[in-house]
């Protein structure tokens, strides 16, 4: 949900969190047990490590009789089960293919005819080992997969918008497996998938030349730990950058920048939300300002505003 405040999110989105402590007690449920749930039915109770499942019921028919949503998305660690049949598969492996899985809904009877998705997250939770994609510990998972593919999806998004000069006109990855592709297909884009070892560059080149593209916009990470590391070294500002593309990893012109202040109580998640809001903000601009021609490259490549407009964002300009 903040996540979804700090970008923006044009979405009337709810929030339902179901709560429930498996403590031992007079009162606890024992197998055999019948309850009835919110919705009217009633439930019997095999065994006692199915409070989850009885609150998420509850949790799932209130929030479609009160709020009446187009569709339901939940995420709980409802079963170690899970974690038997898939294994414990990390958050980057698991991004491609539950993307393209979250647009076919299922319908369950406790929801009525609401379409619901539920993502089953036991097995995904928390990581030992980190990777490049989160940190050590607990990963917030979810939160990435229904929000990410997001800058260019915020392209996407701007470009349909009237009044802005420039469109989409295709979507190039190496990548088959790619959440971007999905995005592209969910907005009627052309999208092509060309070989990855060796990258087919030529192939590129025809797509982009065939589709008289002016400007590529890519989305890169010098260090995927980059939130991980500010937060350790206890930099007080960190932020994000648009930049032209030089063949250097990261090196480029800047067009335009943003600052992101570090919180105290920030965590790597928290951190990462705020710079991929402000990232929201910068690129789509950057590509307004391109396409408008009120930006020019000098001849020391340093970027300059040809009307004055901002190139630089301080943290009021993104709130």
């Amino acid at each position: 949900m903040r996540t979804l405040a700090a970008r923006k999110a044009k979405v009337n989105a709810v929030g339902v969190v179901g709560l429930v402590e498996n403590a031992v007690g007079g009162n606890a449920q024992r197998p055999g047990d019948i309850v009835t749930s919110m919705s009217g039915q009633t439930i019997e109770v095999l065994n006692t490590d199915a409070e989850g499942r009885l609150v998420l019921a509850d949790a799932l028919w209130y929030t479609q009789k009160v709020f009446s949503p187009k569709f339901i998305v939940d995420l709980a660690t409802l079963t170690g089960a899970i974690t038997v049949a898939l294994g414990r598969t990390s958050m980057q492996d698991s991004f491609p293919t539950m993307i393209p899985w979250l647009s076919s809904l299922q319908k369950l009877r406790f929801v009525n005819e609401v379409p619901w998705a539920h993502l089953d997250i036991a097995g995904v939770a928390w990581d030992d080992d980190g990777s490049a994609v989160c940190a050590k510990g607990a990963t917030g998972f979810g939160v990435m997969l229904l929000n990410r593919g997001s800058n260019m999806a915020v392209l996407a998004r701007a470009c349909l918008d009237d009044g802005f000069p420039a469109v989409v006109e295709c979507v190039i990855s190496n990548n088959p497996k790619a959440a971007g592709l999905s995005i592209a297909n969910n907005y009627g884009l052309r999208s092509f998938v060309v070989e990855r070892k060796p990258l087919d560059v030529e192939r590129i080149d025809q797509v982009l030349t065939d589709h008289k593209v002016d400007l590529v916009c890519l989305a890169a990470f010098k260090g995927m730990r980059a939130q991980e590391q500010a937060l350790r070294a206890g930099v007080k500002v960190t932020g994000c950058t648009v930049h032209y593309v030089y063949p250097e990893l990261d090196a480029g012109p800047i067009i335009m920048q943003a600052a992101v202040p570090v919180l105290s109580n920030d965590s790597v998640e928290s951190l990462a939300n705020r710079i991929l809001a402000a990232e929201h903000v910068c690129y789509p601009e950057a590509v307004r300002l391109i396409s408008l021609g009120k930006i020019r490259l000098g001849s020391d490549d340093v970027v300059e505003a040809n009307d004055g407009s901002k190139l630089f964002l301080f943290p009021a300009s993104i709130s």
